[in-house]
């Protein structure tokens, strides 16, 4: 349990305007948090989503991409003689 000159977080002997400080951030509704719920609806999150949706975007693009090219019906004809070489194929 906290002393007299002692303040919420247990901070001892501290002059009276650090004390203030201290416990004001400790009681505030934020504490502990590095940015505030504003900035985080305003900052944070939209480019979270940004990232995330653009991330997703690239994903479905390359997957599509992928897909288009195993429905091609190649008819592919090798480029050099592999019997050359000593393989049969």
């Amino acid at each position: 349990m906290p002393t007299a000159n002692q303040g919420a977080g247990g901070t001892a002997d501290l002059p009276d305007a650090t004390q203030l400080a201290v416990d004001r951030f400790l009681h505030e509704e934020n504490a502990g948090h590095l940015i505030g719920p504003r900035e985080f609806a305003l900052v944070s999150l939209p480019l979270l989503l940004v990232l995330f949706f653009g991330w997703l975007w690239r994903l479905f693009l390359w997957v599509r991409f992928l897909w288009c090219l195993s429905r091609l019906d190649l008819h592919l004809i090798p480029a050099t003689r592999i019997t050359l070489l000593g393989c049969s194929l």
